[in-house]
């Protein structure tokens, strides 16, 4: 019985051409079964046997996948909180902060005889 090498993420990721980050988001147990990669942990690392990634590709093929893109790009820009939050930052006005850690310094209350 002749036995196949296993892949590992770094050479699917290669193959497939897509992030390494990729390759272990669609091999998640919480990924979509349709889309997810066949996969085999020995210990705690991840291994793919080609062949069960050739047939997963065909069964793949032409499939709209969760396609590694900027996440960035897809935003709308008034959707962005980081974004929006800029623009505010000319109208706000700045509150002087006190003290070596940037906090108000607790006030002390005057002692009884101190006028």
């Amino acid at each position: 019985m002749e036995h196949e090498k296993l892949m590992t993420p770094e050479e699917l990721a290669k193959e497939l051409a897509v992030p390494k980050s990729w390759v272990y988001r669609h091999s998640a147990p919480g990924c979509d079964d349709a889309q997810r990669l066949p996969s085999v942990k020995i210990g705690r690392h991840l291994r793919f046997s080609p062949q069960e990634i050739e047939e997963w590709k065909r069964a793949n093929a032409g499939r709209q996948a969760d396609a590694p893109e900027s996440r960035t790009a897809s935003r709308k820009p008034d959707s962005d909180p980081i974004a929006a939050g800029r623009s505010d930052l000319s109208t706000k006005t700045r509150v002087p902060r006190h003290g070596h850690n940037g906090h108000a310094k607790p006030s002390v209350p005057a002692s009884e005889g101190e006028i």
